[in-house]
């Protein structure tokens, strides 16, 4: 299965954690080079109930690989409330399967990691 990725971020936010040009144009260049194929979801026009929906979604490959993403995307309490806001998110379907940025053995592994190394294995 061909590798999918979709960026969720938000429009309206100001205090992003993730250098977005970066992972645009990586995405850009990748769907170019027919590597992947990605869309960008904007968070700031969906509701609640889509936002809970695509971090539920998105909780499935950190269960599956068992990387935390709770506090990535939220706090201890409010699981999720980043999610694609202040923390955009990555998720990818397909050949790979993940979300990122997430956190493995006490290490944040971010998006910008994650796509840098992808460039690098799929020149």
């Amino acid at each position: 299965m061909p590798l999918k990725a979709t960026l969720y971020k938000s429009s309206k936010e100001s205090n992003i954690r993730t250098d977005l040009t970066f992972v645009e144009s990586t995405l850009k260049e990748l769907a170019e080079q027919k590597k992947l194929e990605y869309s960008i979801i904007d968070t700031a026009d969906m509701t609640e109930s889509e936002l809970t929906e695509a971090y539920t979604k998105a909780l499935l490959p950190s269960v599956w690989h068992k990387y935390r993403i709770r506090t990535v995307f939220g706090t201890n309490r409010n699981s999720g409330c980043f999610f694609g806001k202040e923390q955009p998110a990555l998720l990818l379907e397909g050949d790979i399967w993940g979300i990122y940025p997430h956190e493995k053995d006490g290490k944040k592994v971010l998006m910008e990691t994650f796509l840098a190394n992808l460039t690098k294995t799929m020149e």
